[in-house]
């Protein structure tokens, strides 16, 4: 699948493999943090760390991204740096695409 971007086109998987899920969910999961039980001793402690969100995000782009080709049909290889300087706009369009390869059979 390509992603049309104001500055490039993404090629992405057309669906995420079994690997690319464990992946990106052992990556979110490493947020929680479940204690048996709490301070006062009772009920059972949770915590969750919101980076391990942003971290989920970032796997799944690592996991779906294939290739990336600017206007002068270079290619490029997919890195944080180059997603974190994404226009809004561009970002949230590449995502709902990545985001739509973990709702496919």
């Amino acid at each position: 699948m390509v992603v049309k971007l104001t500055k490039c086109e993404v090629e992405i998987k057309d669906a995420f493999t079994w690997g690319d899920r464990e992946k990106i969910q052992a990556t979110l999961m490493k947020g929680a943090d479940i204690n048996s039980a709490n301070s006062a001793g009772s009920d059972v402690g949770f915590q969750f760390n919101t980076d391990a969100m942003l971290e989920s995000k970032y796997k799944a782009l690592e996991c779906g991204v294939i290739k990336i080709i600017d206007k002068e049909l270079k290619e490029i290889k997919w890195t944080r740096e180059w997603q974190d300087e994404l226009s809004v706009e561009d970002g949230d369009t590449l995502m709902e695409a990545i985001d739509s390869l973990s709702k496919k059979n």
